[in-house]
């Protein structure tokens, strides 16, 4: 059964209108620049804001490999023509030098392999700083948890 969300705890999705393009979460009662062209989506149930979520990782990770494959590409020529460079010196230089040209290369290497990391995985902001929290900590903070004052009982009574 999905979580109702209530008062401040709905949330919207800013989702761009022309591109579809995730901008971000926010409170409901927030506002986004109107230059940006952008649609509020309530989100009333948790399982809302987790299928939002997902899309939002997914969105953020392709982001992360077409950046990666750019500038891959865009250094690609470069790292080329340094290694024939080097290639080509190889050949005409000394013992020592070439020794060093060797080093060169395998740093070369060293770089390139540093240049492909992992993509880092994709987390909305309360998701890492509940990452510190235990889940009964983050439970017992919530509103519903929390408990309610007890009226004295001349209270209760003097009104009925």
């Amino acid at each position: 059964m999905a979580v109702q969300l209530t008062g401040d705890e709905v949330t919207c999705v800013w989702t761009n209108m022309r591109t579809g393009r995730i901008m971000g979460f926010a409170p409901i009662n927030c506002t986004f620049p109107g230059m940006w062209n952008c649609m509020c989506i309530p989100l009333h149930h948790a399982n809302e804001i987790s299928a939002w979520a997902d899309r939002y990782r997914a969105q953020q990770k392709a982001d992360f490999e077409e950046r990666q494959y750019a500038q891959l590409t865009k250094d690609d020529a470069v790292r080329k023509r340094i290694r024939e460079a080097l290639r080509a010196r190889r050949n005409v230089v000394g013992p020592l030098q070439r020794a060093d040209i060797d080093r060169g290369l395998r740093f070369l290497d060293t770089i390139e392999q540093r240049m492909k990391p992992q993509a880092p995985e994709g987390a909305l902001l309360i998701e890492r700083c509940e990452a510190t929290k235990r889940k009964e900590d983050i439970a017992l903070e919530s509103p519903a948890f929390k408990p309610q004052p007890v009226l004295p009982r001349k209270l209760l009574t003097a009104g009925s």
